[in-house]
């Protein structure tokens, strides 16, 4: 007696995965979009504000289809970023184009000032781990979606 096997439904398969694959990549790059920007707004919030020059320096963009996210802070608009993400050590700070230091209220020109450095203010670490509930689920919801689609449902 022979044995059959018969495969049924496999060109209605093929176009799921078709159609999953367009999805995939729109719905990848919505939850890439959505998750550099909640850690945009997050880091945004979370910077030191004084004239709010470092919060405009703040960010994003988005590459390669969706597959590459980035939040980042330009150092051309707001080159202290860095110094108030990590902090500085000690340092002497000495003149570079003049022979010595001199500002409005100083008694005298000096040779070289200490700067005893700054502690750390970081804003753009704590902004992604605040945001990593929101970016698991934008991309939880893009995957639901391929899924549906692939199989069907949607």
């Amino acid at each position: 007696m022979p044995v059959i096997i018969q495969i049924q439904g496999l060109s209605e398969l093929e176009a799921g995965v078709g159609r999953g694959m367009v999805e995939m990549q729109a719905a990848v790059k919505v939850a890439m979009t959505k998750s550099v920007s909640a850690i945009q707004i997050s880091a945004r919030e979370l910077s030191p504000y004084k004239t709010g020059t470092l919060r405009r320096s703040i960010y994003t963009e988005v590459t390669e289809g969706g597959l590459r996210g980035m939040v980042a802070q330009d150092t051309n608009i707001a080159p202290y970023g860095p110094m108030l993400e990590f902090g500085t050590s000690p340092h002497d700070i000495y003149p570079v184009t003049k022979k010595a230091l001199y500002w409005a209220g100083a008694a005298n020109p000096y040779r070289h000032v200490f700067n005893p450095g700054i502690s750390p203010r970081p804003f753009m670490s704590p902004a992604l781990q605040k945001s990593t509930d929101k970016i698991i689920a934008y991309f939880k919801t893009a995957l639901d979606s391929v899924v549906l689609t692939m199989s069907g449902k949607l």
